[in-house]
């Protein structure tokens, strides 16, 4: 699988919710770093139950604008789209508000 290839399963992954492909996307000795949020349980396991807590929570989902595909690396412009309509301890009930955060 090309890495842009494997971008685009986890934003489709993610998008459908289908947690164990998120957690295939993986290796076992994935580590995520996210100096705002806390730190899930390393491989592909704790990074699906880690993502799936906030995009269930938000309602999350992304629109990718654009992958490219530099080898080595891999680069992806998304716009992730959130509504705080769900309850969770991160997120307490409010108004239904959307918000959009774009990325690259």
């Amino acid at each position: 699988m090309k890495g842009s290839e494997l971008a685009q399963a986890f934003f489709d992954g993610a998008n459908a919710r289908d947690w164990s492909a998120v957690a295939a996307l993986h290796t076992d000795d994935h580590v995520y770093h996210d100096p705002q949020g806390p730190k899930p349980e390393p491989g592909g396991a704790g990074m699906a139950a880690h993502l799936a807590f906030y995009v269930e929570a938000l309602e999350g989902r992304w629109e990718v604008r654009e992958i490219v595909d530099a080898g080595t690396y891999v680069t992806a412009r998304w716009t992730g789209t959130a509504c705080t309509r769900a309850t969770s301890s991160a997120c307490p009930p409010r108004v239904a508000r959307s918000q959009s955060t774009h990325s690259a």
